[in-house]
C-alpha cells in the first residue's frame, strides 16, 4: 500500500511548471511565495504546507482539491495566451 506522505508534490509542480515553460522564478511571482521555497519544494527539500502547495497549484491553473481526489484539470482562465499576459497575477487573483 502506498502512503500518501511518499507523493512527490514538487516532482508533479516541475512537470507542469515546464510544461508550461515558466520559470521557478516566474512562478513564485505569481504564487506569491519565496523564490527559494519554490526550488526546494521542487527538488522535495521542504515538504509544503497546504497554503502555499494551494497557491503554487493555482499559479500554474490547478485546484489543489482537484489534484488531490484524482481529477485534475486545468482552470480556464489559463490559456496558452494568458500565461503570457504580464496581467496574470492581477487576473489570477480574481479567482481566488
Amino acid at each position: 500500500m502506498t502512503d500518501n506522505t511518499d507523493f512527490h508534490w514538487g516532482r508533479l509542480v516541475q512537470e507542469i511548471r515546464q510544461e508550461r515553460n515558466i520559470s521557478i522564478k516566474q512562478l513564485s511571482q505569481l504564487a506569491d511565495v519565496c523564490e527559494s521555497t519554490a526550488g526546494r519544494l521542487e527538488r522535495n527539500m521542504q515538504r509544503p504546507t497546504i497554503q502555499t502547495l494551494e497557491k503554487i497549484l493555482f499559479a500554474l491553473g490547478y485546484e489543489l482539491e482537484a489534484m488531490i481526489i484524482g481529477k485534475p484539470k486545468p482552470l480556464k482562465f489559463l490559456s496558452a495566451k494568458a500565461m503570457k499576459a504580464p496581467g496574470l497575477k492581477a487576473h489570477m487573483k480574481e479567482y481566488q
